[in-house]
């Protein structure tokens, strides 16, 4: 049976290395990314280990003018992947950060309800950032929590429509864009690591947010309870 996955943010570490186990299991692939020149690079990698079809156009998320032309074109896709992201750790773009990680991702999500279409799965990747008790203090982790809030409100009127949308918080992963945590070989996860968990969830037909690695929960919830005691020492 013909499989098809549309990758947006196909440039990616993660996303790259996901659509190589996608080309594996026979899926058909259609790579969207806003660098045209590096995405082609990548295509023609996957082209030489697949057999199937391996298209790639360039597209900017934050461009809906695009989106009816990116759902006639792939009309038939079953499997989306939202892989958008932008980290500056020098927060000096902080509009460029809330676009590409929220309003972006959220409008073309808003457009999917509106439409016809032939997805059955759309997995959205989110950041445990989203999760800090200071999440609306740094713009990352305030737009990866807007993007989470907003999946977990519309999960339903997915639903109706017969999409399971899942909503993919992540951990550290080893990237360009934590190239300044400290110890990253240590706190990060590989990115084909990550993608191979990612590969393990499709088509498990729920909308659940899923955690990888699932340590970062027990992270999360210590982080946050030393934050609210740190903040309550200082009221005093």
């Amino acid at each position: 049976m013909k499989k098809n996955a549309l990758i947006i943010g196909a440039n990616s570490e993660i996303a790259f290395e996901l659509s190589k186990f996608l080309a594996q299991d026979k899926y058909n692939l259609f790579l969207l990314s806003k660098n045209y020149s590096k995405l082609k690079k990548k295509t023609k990698e996957l082209k030489q280990t697949s057999k199937l079809k391996v298209e790639f156009d360039k597209f900017d998320i934050l461009n809906s003018a695009l989106f009816n032309k990116i759902i006639k074109r792939f009309s038939q896709i079953e499997l989306l992947i939202i892989a958008t992201g932008f980290l500056d750790i020098k927060n000096k773009k902080n509009v460029k950060i809330n676009k590409i990680n929220y309003l972006g991702p959220k409008h073309f999500l808003q457009k999917i309800l509106t439409t016809n279409n032939h997805f059955k799965e759309i997995i959205c990747f989110t950041s445990v950032a989203g999760d800090r008790i200071d999440a609306d203090h740094n713009e990352y982790s305030s737009a990866k929590k807007k993007l989470s809030k907003f999946i977990i409100q519309n999960k339903i009127k997915f639903r109706k429509k017969k999409i399971y949308l899942k909503d993919l918080k992540l951990g550290y992963v080893k990237t360009k864009m934590t190239n300044h945590i400290l110890f990253q070989n240590f706190i990060c996860s590989p990115p084909q690591k990550v993608a191979k968990f990612i590969f393990k969830n499709i088509g498990v037909k729920n909308d659940d947010v899923i955690y990888y690695p699932k340590i970062w929960l027990i992270i999360l919830k210590i982080f946050n309870m030393f934050k609210k005691i740190h903040l309550s020492l200082k009221k005093i």
